[in-house]
């Protein structure tokens, strides 16, 4: 399926059909397979959106066809909202977060500093409006909510970001303190299937602003994709309060 799924993304020709084999034949844990086929999947649900990948990984037009996925790859996208307002996504795979405030966009003051996939959105200024976090998880629901729950929550709270509202379009949000808090407006746990025993777990979940989706092939691309929205919403309505973006 990893196959199926990058060699729809990327151009059909003899050098990037290598890169797609590499996948078919490298022995993979299957945590990790299912982490990378997460991330492929949700570039995949990003371009059916309507997001344009504009760069990184794949897209880029010096990628080596020998290399592998490594962590902190990204992939960029643009979506076009009106006029000249605009849309900047990142999603990033396997990003390690600086623990203490730096040059790069995200830091988190909490020990668990690599969630499997992140997107941010940004705005043509590069003025961070949101985060998302997904987390795959191939076991089953209530052990990863029970075990990982402090995993999880330290990545709904203490991912920080020093471009959080920083352009002066956002002053009002300055002053209410929101550049203080968390850019994450959710976090999802990617798991492959409900199994007994995992009643009521995603109802106990959403009450941390923690999204369940089962995601598998041929299942979970609808919430998925809601999930993604509801960020590409959020930063819409931002622009729109910021008045960036006419109605």
């Amino acid at each position: 399926y990893i196959y199926c799924l990058v060699n729809s993304l990327v151009k059909k020709d003899s050098t990037r059909n290598i890169m797609v084999r590499q996948y078919v034949y490298d022995w993979i844990r299957t945590q990790d397979l299912y982490e990378i086929w997460g991330f492929v999947r949700t570039i995949k649900e990003m371009i059916e959106i309507g997001l344009v990948p504009v760069g990184g990984w794949i897209f880029s037009d010096d990628y080596n066809v020998q290399s592998v996925l490594e962590h902190g790859t990204s992939v960029e996208f643009e979506f076009q909202v009106s006029g000249n307002a605009l849309l900047k996504l990142t999603v990033m795979y396997n990003k390690s977060l600086s623990r203490e405030p730096n040059n790069e966009l995200l830091w988190t003051n909490s020990s668990h500093n690599k969630p499997d996939i992140l997107i941010t959105i940004q705005d043509s200024e590069g003025t961070l409006l949101n985060v998302l976090v997904m987390d795959t998880k191939y076991r089953n629901l209530k052990f990863v909510y029970n075990d990982k729950r402090a995993q999880l929550l330290g990545y709904v709270d203490s991912i920080k970001s020093k471009m959080y509202f920083k352009s002066d379009s956002y002053a009002a949000f300055r002053h209410l303190g929101f550049s203080d808090k968390s850019p994450v407006l959710q976090v999802a746990i990617l798991y492959p299937k409900i199994l007994l025993g995992s009643e009521g777990v995603q109802e106990k979940a959403s009450s941390f602003n923690i999204s369940s989706i089962e995601l598998r092939p041929n299942i979970g691309s609808d919430k998925l994709r809601i999930f993604i929205e509801k960020g590409i919403k959020n930063a819409r309505s931002l622009l729109k309060s910021a008045n960036t973006v006419d109605d």
